[in-house]
């Protein structure tokens, strides 16, 4: 038979457990919140008088990754390094991210004049560690204009890659059969044959340079993606330490 008083004891020394465990969880956190606010606070105190050039030195670097970005394009219709690039599709897409770059510095033009500095800068007074995180996504937002570029480079890529194998099938005498998901045999007359060569042969000669702005900014996006996790990274590692210094202290 299952012993009532023993059970009885057993669940409330569970219980009992369970509201200690419960309530050092809650004092952690609240010391944790605490340590990163005077950190915050203590920041704000030390940068408050050299936030004008920290931000010119930031704004700086933007516009300095804009220039270099507009004179890489300008660099890649040149045909760098000996390579043989397509003139006028490498034309039409230099014009195309030169005017996307316009925009982007258009938009860099417009978030300088918000006072999104000033509230960074005063963030800090709900801790060093919200701080860090709106500056993450912060960046992630004036960069937005990187990741375009990477998925206008990553689908023109794409596209030009579907359409090379589809007409070297076709060149074959084969063709995809998306109903069945699988390579069907087809006949062609000459005049199809002589279609699907001519567009092997336009996409043969394009493939390489949409290959170039594809590197580009996928390279460029890299970039960004591994700073942001930088941040990300320091934020969660930021948060242990608050825990850890929180432990030796109640040692």
């Amino acid at each position: 038979m299952i012993d009532l008083a023993s059970v009885s004891i057993f669940w409330e020394s569970h219980c009992a457990t369970y509201r200690i465990a419960r309530q050092k969880l809650t004092e952690g956190k609240g010391r944790s919140l605490l340590l990163d606010t005077l950190i915050g606070v203590a920041v704000l105190v030390a940068v408050a008088q050299n936030s004008s050039p920290i931000a010119d030195n930031f704004w700086a670097f933007a516009d300095n990754l804009i220039g270099e970005l507009d004179r890489l394009i300008t660099w890649l219709t040149n045909n760098p390094v000996g390579l043989k690039l397509n003139e006028p599709l490498n034309i039409f897409l230099a014009r195309f991210f030169h005017y996307h770059i316009y925009l982007w510095q258009a938009f860099i033009t417009l978030s300088r004049m918000a006072p999104l500095g000033t509230a960074l800068l005063y963030s800090l007074l709900l801790g060093f560690s919200v701080s860090v995180a709106l500056f993450a996504d912060f960046c992630s937002l004036l960069t937005l204009h990187i990741f375009c570029f990477e998925v206008y480079a990553n689908r023109l890529g794409r596209v030009t890659g579907r359409a090379l194998i589809a007409s070297w099938r076709l060149l074959r005498g084969k063709k995809w059969n998306p109903l069945r998901e699988r390579v069907d045999s087809v006949s062609l007359d000459s005049r199809e044959l002589f279609v699907a060569t001519c567009l092997a042969i336009i996409l043969l000669f394009v493939i390489f340079t949409v290959s170039v702005y594809f590197v580009v900014f996928t390279t460029l996006a890299t970039g960004v993606r591994l700073i942001i996790s930088l941040l990300h990274w320091y934020l969660h590692t930021l948060s242990k330490t608050y825990v850890y210094t929180i432990r030796l202290l109640d040692r």
